[in-house]
């Protein structure tokens, strides 16, 4: 499901939200990461909020996680 979110990322978002979701839902931590950068992208911040941080709960030591707390700080929340 992730690999075929990807490939639709910057070319449909609604249908690589929903894939993204079914791999999240296998488990997959990072597609969390992409639903919060296409929430992000379409303006809904309290979305893309909750999904970093969603992310970030699941992934604490990934080599993203920095870049993710500063965006999360950057939208105003609190990592």
């Amino acid at each position: 499901y992730y690999k075929a979110a990807r490939k639709v990322h910057n070319t449909n978002s609604a249908q690589a939200l929903s894939l993204y979701r079914m791999a999240a839902t296998k488990g997959y931590a990072r597609a969390w990461r992409q639903m919060g950068s296409i929430h992000m992208k379409n303006g809904n911040k309290s979305l893309a909020l909750k999904n970093y941080k969603k992310y970030l709960n699941l992934s604490p030591g990934a080599s993203d996680a920095e870049v993710i707390r500063a965006t999360i700080i950057r939208l105003g929340g609190t990592p």
